[in-house]
């Protein structure tokens, strides 16, 4: 008749929580947290009364452990958290368990963690050794044992792991394989071919890192080494200078501008681009910032390149 029930709480919002933070503590589920660019962690799930909103954590142990506390779970629920707080020290007394270490019978997982330490850190970060000798399996059936980060960008960028098992397939290394579980973008769900095939070309994996980005695919990478008689692997590289200078000319473009100064090592220097936007660019009628770039490769100097602007 509209009044309080404790009970109703209980059961549709207390219990649910009480289930969430268990599953975390047991490593049954993997909190959801991302590594920043600057190397911070942080979590998916964010309450504006908890401090997760503003701290950005140093490690994914960090991280995991605000995730599974009480009273973060309880904010992220609209709880009173010591409620859920004393809900689950009854279920810690009831079963005898803190969750502060994996289960005695499952550390032959530590075949497949390279680091001697490895899985009481994945432990920590959330990840349970079940889910470790899993994840191996899944990435790298039959691989050596792996890093800590290996597992780490696994559960926390989630990339396709038929793509990750496949590229490696083709290209056996450990190195790579830590890259791939945290580099991977949307071209390679349009293109899961491409990195095994420019690795196995020769590429160099910073080059990959940024054609990987989006701005160029591997056709474009096909048709510059086909009009300008670069290899592969040298098409791959210019193009990523190019877009890591923000600058996107096509392949013909790149091709025009070899014919005209016969330099086909030329890169975008940065630097230089961006002093040369700053002073003829941002104007709505003017050059784009490919269109400058291009200029100051065929004028050569930042001095010459604004008489050249119409």
């Amino acid at each position: 008749m509209g009044g309080y029930l404790s009970c109703v709480d209980l059961v549709d919002h207390e219990v649910p929580a009480l289930r969430e933070v268990l599953q975390f503590r047991a490593r049954r589920s993997v909190p959801g947290i991302t590594r920043a660019a600057a190397g911070s962690w942080r979590l998916h799930d964010l309450s504006p009364d908890c401090r997760c909103l503003s701290t950005a954590f140093c490690t994914a142990a960090e991280a995991a452990e605000h995730a599974r506390d009480p009273f973060h779970v309880a904010r992220v629920h609209g709880l009173e958290p010591g409620r859920l707080a004393r809900l689950l020290r009854a279920v810690k007394e009831a079963y005898g368990t803190g969750f502060r270490a994996p289960p005695p019978d499952v550390w032959n997982a530590t075949a497949v963690v390279r680091e001697r330490d490895g899985l009481e850190r994945l432990w920590q970060a959330g990840v349970h050794p079940e889910l470790v000798a899993s994840l191996h399996e899944a990435l790298w059936p039959g691989g050596p044992p792996m890093p800590v980060w290996f597992y780490l960008g696994a559960i926390s960028r989630r990339p396709s792991f038929a793509w990750v098992a496949r590229t490696l397939a083709a290209v056996p290394d450990q190195d790579v394989a830590v890259w791939l579980c945290w580099t991977d973008t949307e071209m390679d769900r349009n293109h899961p071919a491409a990195r095994a095939g420019w690795l196995q070309a020769g590429v160099p994996r910073n080059a990959i890192t940024a054609l990987a980005d989006g701005a160029y695919t591997p056709a474009d990478v096909a048709r510059l080494a086909a009009s300008t008689r670069r290899s592969v692997p040298r098409a791959a590289i210019t193009l990523a200078a190019w877009h890591r200078a923000g600058c996107h000319p096509s392949p013909e473009d790149i091709a025009l501008l070899d014919r005209l100064d016969g330099d086909p090592w030329y890169e975008p220097s940065v630097g230089a681009v961006d002093l040369l936007w700053n002073r003829v660019g941002n104007a709505t009628t003017g050059p784009t910032r490919t269109e400058l770039a291009m200029l100051l490769k065929v004028c050569g100097t930042r001095a010459n390149a604004p008489s050249c602007v119409v």
